[in-house]
Formats: C-alpha cells, sequence, structure tokens
C-alpha cells in the first residue's frame, strides 16, 4: 500500500473515532468494497454506515436502505429499507428514493399496500428529477390507471397524452421497449378520426393526412377525442 494512501487512511480512522459521518461512511465503502488494503467485509461495512446514518449522513441512510432492498425476501428486511429511505429522502434530489418507492407501491412489498395510484406518484417524481429509469415504468403505469379508471375524471384529464411523453422520453434515453410502446401509439393514431362530434367511423383513409374516409376531416381533437384515442391505444397497447 502506498505510503500516501496509508497516511490517508489512518487519519480517516481518527476522524471516523470521534464519530465523523464522512469518515464512517468512507471507511464502510472501503470495507464494502475490499479496498485500500482492507479485507471485504459486508456486515462490518454495514456497522459503519449505521453509525454515519445515525449522525444523519445522507448517502449513508441511502446505501443501507439499497442494501435492505436488495436482499428484501420478508417484510421486516424491505420495512428496513424504507425506514432508510425515509431518512434520506428530504434530502434526495436523484430520485433514488423516489424509485425504489415506486417499486414497493407497485408490488406491495415493504409493508407499502400494492397501490397503481401511488407507484404513479412516485415514478412520476423520480422522473421530474430526471432518473431515466423511471420513464418507461411511468408510462405503463399511466396507461393502466387510465384503463382501470377509465370514464372517471382524474385530475380533469385523460392520462394517454402525458404516458405517450414519457414513453417518448423513455424512446429517446434509448429504452427498447419504450420504443415499440410508441410506434403502436403512433399507428394507432393514424387509424382516428378527430371529428368525434359528426362523423362515426374509426378509420382513416389517409394515413399521412390522418383524413377521415367518411367525412375527410383533417381537423384538431374534438372535445372527446382524447378519450376515444386513450380507448383505441389502451386496447393495441395494454
Amino acid at each position: 500500500m502506498p505510503s500516501n494512501v496509508k497516511k490517508g487512511l489512518k487519519f480517516i480512522r481518527l476522524a471516523a473515532e470521534q464519530d465523523e459521518p464522512t469518515a464512517l461512511y468512507a471507511l464502510g465503502q472501503f470495507h464494502y468494497e475490499g479496498m485500500n488494503g482492507i479485507k471485504r467485509d459486508v456486515e462490518k461495512a454495514k456497522v459503519f454506515f449505521e453509525r454515519a446514518s445515525n449522525k444523519g449522513h445522507t448517502k449513508s441512510q441511502m446505501t443501507l436502505g439499497v442494501l435492505a432492498f436488495g436482499r428484501g425476501t420478508d417484510d421486516y428486511t424491505m420495512k428496513r429499507a424504507v425506514h432508510y429511505f425515509s431518512l434520506a429522502c428530504n434530502k434526495d434530489d436523484t430520485g433514488e428514493i423516489d424509485m425504489m418507492f415506486a417499486q414497493l407501491c407497485e408490488h406491495g412489498k415493504g409493508g407499502f399496500e400494492k397501490s397503481l395510484l401511488l407507484s404513479k406518484h412516485y415514478y412520476g417524481e423520480a422522473a421530474k428529477k430526471g432518473d431515466k429509469r423511471a420513464f418507461y415504468p411511468l408510462a405503463k403505469i399511466l396507461m393502466e390507471v387510465h384503463r382501470k379508471y377509465f370514464g372517471i375524471p382524474i385530475s380533469g384529464h385523460c392520462l394517454v397524452p402525458l404516458a405517450m411523453y414519457w414513453a417518448v422520453k423513455a424512446k429517446e434515453a434509448g429504452e427498447e421497449s419504450a420504443s415499440v410502446f410508441v410506434e403502436k401509439w403512433e399507428g394507432c393514431m393514424s387509424r382516428v378520426c378527430f371529428n368525434t362530434t359528426k362523423c362515426k367511423c374509426k378509420e382513416a383513409s389517409d394515413v399521412k393526412k390522418n383524413a377521415c374516409s367518411r367525412c375527410k376531416s383533417v381537423g384538431t381533437v374534438a372535445r372527446n377525442a382524447k378519450e376515444r384515442i386513450g380507448r383505441m391505444v389502451i386496447s393495441l397497447i395494454v
């Protein structure tokens, strides 16, 4: 081990003895990764993370949450994950915690009731914070919520356009499944007649112009067109 690393490790240990949270977190990382001459020991790493967490160290709280979440095979372990995520939640601006909560709500784990609406909320928070992993799950959850509650006003809006927005974002981020999702949506859109107040035709003769084969309309979306689009998209995609 280089002398400068030994010297640095000595100062980190001294700081950790004084319960300095950054030093405790560093030692936890060293033990978890098995680096800087320290043998890998996950249990010792957890002890250091726990001590740093008790001092309010956000990264340690998130690390403990991730470790518990990753090996969560029972409710107690998952509740521990939620506990640590909750401690760090107010300081998180990465979307990591929201992503974890979304998955817990989606699958009904960790003391969370299985809930489409809660998972939609947390995936939405993660997506707004820029977590690209949340884009496609959010699009799918929005479509599922729209299908389940179709015909019931949800904040006065149809959720399909919002689902498509996040699906396109996911496609742009390189999500292959989102590309298929968007292609199906675009194919569906080419067959919708927007003249819903006067025409009952559902097929468009001109895909490029989206002109109806019956009324030749190429107009703007009428009042209830979003719901008709939503019904068609859901039947094709979900």
